[in-house]
C-alpha cells in the first residue's frame, strides 16, 4: 500500500493509474454487455479482449473507445455501437511506452485518428464556447517536432529522473498538431494522451518541457481524483492568475497542482547546470527557457501566481484529508530544501 501524497513518486504513480485503469475495464465490459444485448449478440469476444488487458497499463485508445461507445449508447446512436465493435477487434489499448508521433498518428487507423479528432473537438467546444483549429503538420516538420518532444524526455530524465518516471506511468501519447491559438490539452476522455502544438517563433525544447511536465500533471491528478475528490466544492468561481476569467475550484487547484511540479523540473534544471558546469559529458547546453503558457497575458514568476492559487485553495476548498496532503505537498515542493522529499 502506497501512502497518497503529492510528490512525483512513480511506483505511487503506476498504483494509481492501475486503479483507473482497472475502473475504466469494469465500465468498457458493462457497457459492451449491454451494448451486444441490444443488438442481439454474443459479448464473449469482446470481453475476452478486456480481459486480457487487466494488469497492463492501458493507452489513450482505450478510454477513447470507452467515450465513443458510452456516447452512443446514450444517444441511442446503433450506428456509432457497431462501428465501435467492429474497430474493437483491431484495437490495441495497452500502453509499452510513450509514443510521440503527429495527429495524424502512423500507429493509429483511420478511424481512430478520426475519433480522436471527434472527442477532441467536442470536449473543447463543450468547454471554450469556439471550434478547435487543429490540423496536421506539414510532412517537413513532422519528424523535427517529434524529435524535439523526445529530447526533451530525454533531458527530462537527466534531470529530475522521478518526475520522468512519473510521467511515464501515466502518459501514453504524445501527439503535436498545428494551431493558430491552440497550446496544448489533456482530457479525462481520452486519458493518458497530451496533444500539443508545433514550436512558434523561438520556442525551443524546453517549451515542450513545460508543456508535458504541465499536461502529464494534469494527467496524474485525473488520476487521483477517481480515487478521491480531494475537495468538495461545487459552483463557486475564483480569481486565478493563469486566466482572465474567474475559475471553478477544480481549475485553480489543477493550476496549483501543475505549477508546483514546473517550479521543482525548472529548479532542477537550474541546479542541474549549476552543479555540473563545463562538464565534457553533459549532453546539452543551458538552453534559453521559453515557456508557453500565459494566457492571462501575467508576466509574473511562476512561484508568485503558485502561491495565489495556493493561498485560494487553502483558504476556500473544503478539502478531504487527501486533499489537504496533496495541498501540503504541493506547497513543500515548490520550497527549495523539499524537491526529494517523499
Amino acid at each position: 500500500m502506497h501512502k497518497f501524497h503529492g510528490f512525483p513518486d512513480s511506483p505511487f504513480a503506476k498504483s494509481i493509474k492501475s486503479k483507473v485503469d482497472s475502473k475504466l475495464i469494469d465500465s468498457f465490459e458493462y457497457l459492451l454487455s449491454i451494448s451486444c444485448k441490444g443488438l442481439n449478440i454474443s459479448p464473449n469476444s469482446y470481453l475476452q479482449k478486456l480481459t486480457k488487458t487487466r494488469g497492463n497499463k492501458l493507452n489513450s485508445l482505450a478510454y477513447l473507445y470507452h467515450t465513443k461507445l458510452k456516447n452512443s449508447i446514450k444517444e441511442q446512436d446503433t450506428i456509432g455501437v457497431k462501428e465501435i465493435l467492429k474497430n474493437l477487434e483491431l484495437a490495441n489499448f495497452i500502453s509499452n511506452n510513450i509514443v510521440v508521433d503527429s495527429i495524424e498518428s502512423t500507429t493509429n487507423s483511420v478511424y481512430e485518428n478520426q475519433l480522436l479528432l471527434d472527442i477532441f473537438k467536442y470536449g473543447y467546444t463543450t468547454t471554450y464556447k469556439k471550434e478547435p483549429d487543429i490540423k496536421a503538420m506539414n510532412k517537413q516538420q513532422v519528424n523535427f517536432h517529434i524529435n524535439t518532444a523526445k529530447k526533451s524526455l530525454e533531458y527530462l530524465k537527466i534531470i529530475d529522473n522521478e518526475t520522468y518516471k512519473e510521467i511515464e506511468s501515466c502518459v501514453s501519447e504524445i501527439m503535436i498538431y498545428e494551431s493558430s491559438f491552440m497550446n496544448s490539452g489533456t482530457s479525462f476522455n481520452s486519458l493518458g494522451l497530451i496533444t500539443m502544438n508545433k514550436l512558434i517563433n523561438n520556442q525551443n525544447w524546453t517549451t515542450y518541457l513545460e508543456i508535458i511536465v504541465h499536461e502529464a500533471a494534469h494527467i496524474h491528478l485525473y488520476n487521483l481524483m477517481v480515487i478521491d475528490p480531494l475537495f468538495k466544492n461545487k459552483n463557486e468561481k475564483f480569481f486565478s492568475p493563469l486566466r482572465l476569467e474567474k475559475r471553478p475550484m477544480i481549475g485553480i487547484f489543477h493550476g496549483m497542482f501543475v505549477l508546483s511540479r514546473i517550479i521543482r523540473v525548472f529548479f532542477m534544471l537550474d541546479e542541474f547546470f549549476q552543479s555540473n558546469n563545463n562538464k565534457p559529458d553533459i549532453v546539452f547546453s543551458y538552453p534559453e527557457i521559453v515557456f508557453s503558457y500565459n494566457n492571462s497575458k501575467n508576466d509574473s514568476p511562476h512561484i508568485e501566481k503558485f502561491n495565489s492559487l495556493y493561498t485560494t485553495v487553502l483558504e476556500n476548498a473544503i478539502l478531504t484529508e487527501k486533499g489537504k496532503t496533496i495541498l501540503s505537498d504541493c506547497k513543500r515542493m515548490t520550497e527549495k530544501t523539499a524537491y526529494n522529499t517523499v
